[in-house]
């Protein structure tokens, strides 16, 4: 999950106060005061103390969230006994960003198991397209597209699909979700092709899927922003040459 994935990444330069900055400042920035920062550019920083939070989230890194859920659950004690509720919430959202990383996605599969599994998430016009490569049961790569198509998805994928092994090598098996038309894809790549509808290969299709979905709902957000500062700077602009819209 990306953007859980993102936001592991400020909680954890939140929790711990690493060095933020690539060049060493010549005074303390605004990280050191919020208690982000040890203030590397001015003080002498504890060795022993930054090893041990390095440890600290190499434990995490490694699946055991206790010592940072800990620290977590206290500063909710601490927060509610101010009445910062907002605090509480921002700290109860970090909690479940830790599940969602943490949940056990960590698929089993058969040492035999070679294949490239696909499946994607459509959106008004686009379509956007997860790819796992699969090798000796282990998640070996994978690689992600949004395509602008007005076509249904299962011809948009199938079309993507085509052209994908246009240019890359095909693999002993395909997977891809249940509403494609599998035997006629294996028809025309000569190779194994199929779906699954429980099991281990369903868990990663599913989680295809949901990076699929995240990706897109990124690119719409990314799109929104980008429009909203548009129509800001041509308000601005407005404003400064003394432009209405009725003029």
């Amino acid at each position: 999950n990306a953007s859980s994935a993102r936001h592991i990444v400020n909680m954890l330069n939140r929790i711990y106060p690493l060095r933020k900055c690539d060049n060493l400042k010549k005074d303390v920035c605004l990280y050191y005061h919020l208690g982000q920062c040890l203030g590397y550019c001015k003080n002498v920083v504890n060795e022993e103390q930054l090893n041990k939070m390095i440890n600290d989230i190499k434990t995490f890194l490694n699946g055991d969230a206790s010592l940072i859920k800990k620290k977590i659950n206290d500063e909710i004690i601490i927060a509610s006994e101010k009445m910062n509720y907002e605090r509480c919430l921002e700290l109860k959202k970090m909690l479940e960003d830790i599940d969602i990383i943490l949940k056990d996605q960590k698929i089993v599969l058969n040492k035999d198991y070679n294949f490239d599994l696909f499946n994607c998430y459509q959106n008004n016009n686009y379509l956007s397209i997860q790819i796992f490569f699969i090798r000796n049961g282990v998640l070996f790569g994978r690689e992600k597209k949004i395509i602008n198509t007005i076509d249904n998805m299962e011809d948009a994928l199938l079309e993507f699909i085509i052209k994908f092994y246009d240019k890359n090598l095909l693999p002993k098996e395909i997977i891809v979700p249940s509403f494609i038309n599998y035997e006629l894809l294996s028809d025309y790549l000569k190779i194994k092709v199929n779906t699954r509808i429980k099991g281990d290969v369903k868990k990663l299709l599913d989680l295809a899927y949901e990076n699929a979905k995240i990706l897109l709902d990124e690119k719409f957000e990314e799109l929104n922003h980008n429009e909203e500062k548009r129509i800001e700077c041509v308000k601005e602009l407005e404003s400064l040459l003394n432009i209405s819209k009725a003029s």
